[in-house]
């Protein structure tokens, strides 16, 4: 518009024409980013709502709509900035360092001109929760005198089925036989399964509760693999029987995984008094150096403060899953 002030101040011809080209190109710049913003469409699959917080989350985009257009898509990338997709599909990875319970937020998009004047914001995908689970510490082993022999686990009998009981424990023959839906019930060793207790109070920074679920994680898998264990975790008003063929391993992973936020303020654990068969992890009493915890990426928020049974909720809503 100025241009076209000057050309006719001027009355310069080339200043008119500049300026009439100008004002061509804005607008055709404006119709192609307000026609793409109408036709694109970004859909967005995550791989998996729950990894091990060693692993990556794949974000698949795919893209349609703008395939002829002069417009740019853009995706803000980690560091917060903005990369083009040159593709009708892409694959971002997330790495969450540290477990926990979190939010997903859309992937944030911009659709842009070819001369940069023009551009639109949108959004793929929807914020989606994400349950990140401690990585076992595989040092953490139990004292062998203090643990049981690892043959397989003799049902001691069938009951009802209940909802939510892992489909592992499912007696398939009696449902053959029409004898109805039962669960296997498994008899504890004769003399009592360990206990794994896992204590919280005290702790001097998140990253000594993290240690405890890695250890407290590593301890339980052991054990499970064998013929089992007796978990305590804060909060609790009794144990729970963890075994890997009743699928109850799996379970107790993502309760550890919410064990920063299960309680606060809970009560310190009261260890069962026994000679032996007991493993105590306590987060006060985590090495001294811990590492920091690893800032979540982009995109990613912790969920808010959990009830006290937000644990037990989901594990048993993944378990329904």
């Amino acid at each position: 518009m100025a241009l076209i002030v000057a050309a006719g101040a001027l009355a310069s011809v080339a200043l008119l024409a500049a300026a009439i080209g100008l004002v061509l190109l804005a607008a055709g710049s404006g119709v192609a980013v307000g026609f793409a913003a109408r036709r694109i469409t970004v859909t967005r699959a995550i791989s998996a709502r729950e990894v091990q917080e060693d692993r990556p989350i794949h974000l698949r985009l795919r893209v349609a709509g703008i395939k002829w257009l002069p417009v740019r898509l853009e995706i803000e990338a980690e560091a917060g900035q903005w990369e083009p997709i040159t593709r009708s599909e892409v694959v971002l990875t997330v790495c969450v360092g540290r477990p926990g319970a979190v939010w997903l937020a859309p992937s944030r998009l911009r659709l842009r001109d070819a001369a940069g004047i023009f551009e639109w914001h949108l959004h793929a995908g929807r914020a989606e929760p994400l349950l990140i689970l401690p990585v076992p510490d595989a040092s953490a082993q139990p004292d062998p005198s203090r643990s049981i022999p690892a043959d397989d686990l003799e049902p001691q009998g069938l009951a009802p089925y209940t909802p939510g009981t892992p489909l592992a424990r499912v007696h398939w023959p009696a449902l053959a036989r029409g004898a109805g839906l039962h669960v296997r019930q498994f008899a504890p060793p004769p003399g009592g399964l360990p206990l794994v207790v896992v204590d919280t109070v005290g702790a001097p920074s998140s990253q000594a509760v993290d240690w405890a679920a890695r250890t407290a994680a590593g301890y339980i898998r052991a054990l499970a693999r064998g013929r089992g264990c007796r978990v305590l975790l804060p909060g609790d008003a009794g144990e729970t029987g963890v075994a890997v063929l009743a699928g109850e391993w799996r379970a107790m992973h993502r309760r550890l995984a919410m064990l920063r936020d299960s309680v606060p303020g809970a009560p310190r654990v009261r260890v069962p008094l026994a000679p032996t068969g007991v493993l105590h992890v306590r987060a006060a009493s985590a090495p001294a150096g811990l590492a920091p915890p690893p800032p979540l990426p982009r995109g990613v928020v912790p969920r808010s403060p959990p009830p006290a049974d937000h644990g037990r909720r989901i594990a048993r809503r993944h378990d329904e899953a």
